[in-house]
Formats: structure tokens, sequence, C-alpha cells
């Protein structure tokens, strides 16, 4: 709670905001900046920094143009005197259009468990070699066997789990999809 209060009392000073995200939204995927955090700030603890360095990681849907970001940070921050940039170069990819064999396939492997699931888009908070398929023009969907509440999950934590129910149920998931788009 400390060093929220302090990253936030930093991001003020640079004209930023600061919202505390939900437990159980964290990973999740929000179509604009994820969250906020100083790179450096002065150099010492106890006073206000002549200077600082703050990286939003910003999480780029497919088919979004870096500068269009660029520009919308520099348009909500309104300081001239700040200077946004990137980090390193990154490559935007186009979007993939959900196909309906497939999309058709996973609402039949989700349904066969879950008659009642209403199925959402989303997009992948993690890194994935989706981008460069469709950079390269192979239309890239991904889906998850994964159906869990987010009290099971903590993906990546120190306490990650997973059920061993959802383990097996989604051996059964992969296994539909599969043989619904190979015509079994």
């Amino acid at each position: 709670a400390q060093r929220h209060a302090r990253r936030c009392r930093l991001l003020r000073l640079v004209g930023c905001r600061c919202t505390r995200v939900p437990q159980a939204q964290i990973g999740g995927i929000r179509p604009a900046f994820e969250g906020a955090r100083p790179r450096s700030a002065g150099q010492v603890e106890n006073a206000l920094p002549q200077r600082a360095t703050v990286t939003v990681n910003c999480r780029i849907f497919p088919g979004t143009r870096v500068d269009e970001i660029q520009s919308a940070l520099e348009r909500v921050i309104d300081n001239p005197e700040l200077n946004i940039v990137p980090l390193d170069e990154y490559l935007s990819s186009p979007a993939s259009e959900p196909r309906e064999d497939v999309v058709d396939a996973i609402a039949f492997a989700v349904h066969e468990r879950y008659p009642e699931m209403q199925l959402v888009a989303s997009m992948s908070s993690g890194y994935t070699d989706a981008r460069v398929y469709r950079r390269a023009g192979i239309p890239t969907f991904g889906t998850s066997a994964k159906i869990i509440g987010p009290e099971s999950s903590n993906a990546h934590g120190i306490n990650e789990r997973f059920p061993i129910k959802a383990f097996y149920d989604g051996l059964d998931h992969w296994i539909d999809i599969i043989q619904t788009l190979a015509g079994k």
C-alpha cells in the first residue's frame, strides 16, 4: 500500500492519474493503458524529484498503431514539457477477423461442458507468436481450455495453481475443437 501511494504521488507529479485495479482484473486486458510504474525519480527518497521517468505499460490491440497510442498519451497527459517515447521498437500487426468455423468449434467445446456459458472475445495479456503470424498474413486466433474463476488462477504468481478437474476438462476441450475443425 505504501509503495502504491508513493507511485501515485509520482504519477501525479508528472501529470498522470493513478487508479487501483481490482484483484480479479489483474492480468486482464483493457483497451488502453494497463499500468504505470516509476523507473527513476530524483536521487533520494525523502525529497521531491527534480526529474522523473515513468513507464506506462500499454497493451496494444491488433490493428492499432504505436503512434496512435503515443498521441493518445500526449493528449491525455497534456503537458508539452514531458517527453513521451516508446522504450523499444514495436511492430504493429493487423487484426484477424474471427472465422465462423473456428468460433463454432470453440462454442461447441465450451457448451459441451458449460451449456449456459457466454463466449466473450478477449485479447491475451501475455506475448504470443500471433503478432508475427498476423504480420506474415496468416490469420491467428487463440482460445484457452482453462475455464476457471479468477480465484483459482494467479497465473505466473508465486501461488499459481490450476485445479485438476480443469486440467482434464481442458484436454477434452482441445479434443472437441480439433475433431470439430478436422471434420471428425
